[in-house]
């Protein structure tokens, strides 16, 4: 699990996995995004920009 770095919201990888999924930690109930990555093998790390943007 990884958090952006204002902390608003949870990204999840699943290793063989071809997606992520992220939740708006600002909104509630929670809800869960999937995003498809149908390039990605591992989908073990996350890394985000200085500014948060990417």
């Amino acid at each position: 699990m990884f958090y952006n770095r204002d902390a608003t919201k949870l990204y999840l990888t699943a290793l063989g996995q071809p997606e992520l999924r992220v939740i708006d930690m600002t909104k509630h109930p929670y809800r869960v995004k999937v995003i498809d990555v149908p390039d990605c093998e591992v989908g073990e790390d996350v890394v985000f920009s200085e500014d948060n943007r990417t």
